[in-house]
Parts: structure tokens; C-alpha cells; sequence
């Protein structure tokens, strides 16, 4: 897949990662130009985003849904076995982001599956899952004798829809991940499937992700089940990337663990660094800090402000303290207003 900027994915955030706020604040995205239209208020205190604070008001995180799917036909062993080693790289590339809430899920091609989640636990990882690698390395093995009719386009909306699951979450993003050798045998159409999945995440595109790991048309040298070209998946993935088709890559790469690690990547760049205030700040006092580490104001290695949007962005170079501590994510500033707003709060 095409490859986004890079950062370290050897290193795993591991600190606390629970959101909260002292003065009712939401969460989005940035860019750090100033706008001459918002002046400071002069009667406004210091305001305060804060990660973590008792008896605050707790707020929403970026939150996404990985939903593996996962090829547990005679074929897959070997590409179930290189799921398992690779695991590692991806939560630790979703890691690199200190706010990203997700959520993942394991289920399988088979129709027996339909709806459920595998795994040791049964249910999902998220970043305060105890052993959170280990155990989603383990539900990769989803197991070699599933059904020979390979289904990836039926096993998405059952999961989504079981109540039992409890998987996904209002405004939360989805992203698909499916791993197969084969073309997709469900009735289903592509183009219909991917409606429905935007349908249920409230008519927003950029709320549904979809990768694949499969063998790709006119690929040689990587087994393909059933000798079918994958022409509905790769419908599948075309419309979810709007035909740039950067979205997947071959299951018989010899660099799979860096590639899986970029769809994360991509996931974290397009979910995961985005903070928006509810109030308007003074772009000039913005103040964010990482515990008693203060993050440089910097388009890369800091924060950036977009004032359309009132959303800080956190960089993808950020450098991260590695110490396993438990960390506070703050945010300080002093409040603005447009004129317009001051003068009407002089009538």
C-alpha cells in the first residue's frame, strides 16, 4: 500500500490513556496559522484540557474499530502464522498515538462465525487490554478448518450489528482488515456492502476504513485458492480508498510485518492525533504538555492549531517519553472571541 510518513514503530506507549476535561471539551484536527479575527477576552480565565482529572467531566477520544477478517480456510496456516509474529508492529504503530481509543476484533471467512468475535478472550483488544499483543496475536490463529466457501463481505455488518459483541460505538470510525488467498464467494455486492458499512457509521466516507491482504490480480508467485481473480474485493477496496487503490498490499510480501504496520500508520494519521476544543483558544497561549514534558509548538515533532476547526493536531514525530508511567495529556490556554461575539456581549 502506498506508504505514509514514517515514525518509530519499535517503541509502545504504554501509559494510561483514559481522556477526561475540566470545562466540557470534545475531540478532531489541526493546522497552526493564526487568525487575525480572534482576540483574547480579558475577563476569561486560563482554560485546561486535561487526560486525566477526578471528577471531571469525561470526554471522547478519536475511537476506531479494527475488524479483522481472516481467511480460516485449508490454505492459511502460513499466513496465519505470519499474522501472529506481526501483531506486535501494528498495535505498536497504533500506540504511537497517545489518544487513539480502538477497539480489535478477530472473526473469519466462515459462515459458522457470522456475527461473532474469536480469540482467548471472545471479545476485543484495546489499549488497556492486559496483554493486549499477546492475546491479539493469538486470535490470528483463527484455525485452518473453516468453511472452503471463503466469505469476507458477509462477516463485516453481522459483527458491527450483534449487541452480544458490543463492538462498535457511536461516531467511532471502522476499519476493515481482510486476510485471504481467495476471492470473496458471498452473494453479496461490493458496492452495496460498502454503502451499508457508511450507512451504519451516519453516512460519513471518511468514517470507513478498508485494507486488504490478499493476492492481488496479475500478481505471480503467490498462491492464489481457487485460481479466482479477487475482482469483488478489489472492487471493495477501490471504493473505500475513492479509486486511489493505496490500500492494500500482496499476502506474500517479504516485508508483510512493515506493511501491516503502515496500514496502523495510515489508521493513526487518519483517526488518531486530533484534539478539538469547544471553546476558541488564543492560538498565542496555547500551552500542551505530555506529563511534565511540554510538546513543542511544530507541524511534525509538536502541536499544530487550526482555528476553522478549533482542533489541535498532534505531529507524527513526536518523541514520546518510553517510561511506563502513568501520564497526563493537558492542554492550557486563554479563551478568544471573534468581534462580532464581543460586541454582541456588550448589549
Amino acid at each position: 500500500m502506498k506508504k505514509p510518513t514514517k515514525f518509530p514503530i519499535e517503541r509502545v506507549l504504554s501509559g494510561v490513556l483514559s481522556l477526561s476535561l475540566a470545562a466540557g471539551i470534545l475531540v478532531g484536527c489541526g493546522d497552526n496559522e493564526p487568525t487575525p479575527m480572534l482576540r483574547p477576552l480579558p475577563d476569561q480565565g486560563l482554560e485546561r484540557v486535561i487526560q486525566k482529572k477526578k471528577d471531571a467531566q469525561e470526554i471522547r477520544r478519536p475511537m476506531v474499530e479494527i475488524l479483522f477478517v481472516i481467511d480460516d480456510s485449508g490454505s492459511m496456516q502460513t499466513h496465519q502464522e505470519n499474522l501472529k509474529r506481526n501483531a506486535v508492529l501494528f498495535v505498536s504503530a497504533l500506540n504511537q498515538s497517545v489518544i487513539l481509543d480502538y477497539r480489535i476484533g478477530v472473526t473469519t471467512t466462515s459462515d459458522k462465525d457470522k456475527g461473532n468475535l474469536k480469540g482467548p478472550l471472545g471479545s476485543y483488544v484495546t489499549p488497556r487490554t492486559v496483554n493486549g499483543m499477546d492475546i491479539l496475536a493469538q486470535s490470528m490463529i483463527v484455525g485452518t478448518n473453516g468453511d472452503a466457501t471463503e466469505r469476507v463481505l458477509s462477516q463485516i455488518l453481522p459483527v458491527l450489528q450483534n449487541p452480544v459483541a458490543n463492538f462498535s460505538r457511536k461516531g467511532s470510525y471502522l476499519a476493515v482488515v481482510f486476510v485471504t488467498d481467495a476471492e470473496d464467494q458471498s452473494k453479496l455486492d461490493p458496492t452495496s456492502v460498502y454503502n451499508e458499512m457508511v450507512n451504519f457509521k451516519g453516512g460519513d466516507p471518511e468514517k470507513v476504513l478498508v485494507y486488504g491482504a490478499y493476492v492481488p490480480p496479475g500478481v505471480d508467485g503467490c498462491s492464489r485458492d481457487g485460481g479466482e481473480q479477487p475482482k469483488k474485493l478489489e472492487t471493495f477496496l477501490s471504493l473505500a480508498s475513492a479509486g486511489a487503490n493505496d490500500n492494500y498490499f500482496n499476502l506474500c510480501s517479504p516485508t508483510f510485518g512493515n506493511d501491516l504496520a503502515q496500514i496502523a500508520e495510515d489508521i493513526v494519521e487518519k483517526v488518531g492525533s486530533r484534539i478539538t476544543l469547544d471553546k476558541a483558544p488564543d492560538p498565542a497561549t496555547i500551552v500542551v504538555k505530555y506529563g511534565n514534558m511540554t510538546i513543542p509548538n511544530h507541524p511534525h515533532k509538536g502541536w499544530t492549531y487550526d482555528p476553522a476547526t478549533k482542533s489541535i493536531y498532534l505531529g507524527r514525530e513526536i518523541e514520546w517519553p518510553e517510561e511506563d508511567q502513568d501520564r497526563e495529556l493537558t492542554i492550557d490556554f486563554r479563551r478568544a472571541i471573534f468581534p462580532e461575539e464581543r460586541e454582541h456581549a456588550k448589549k
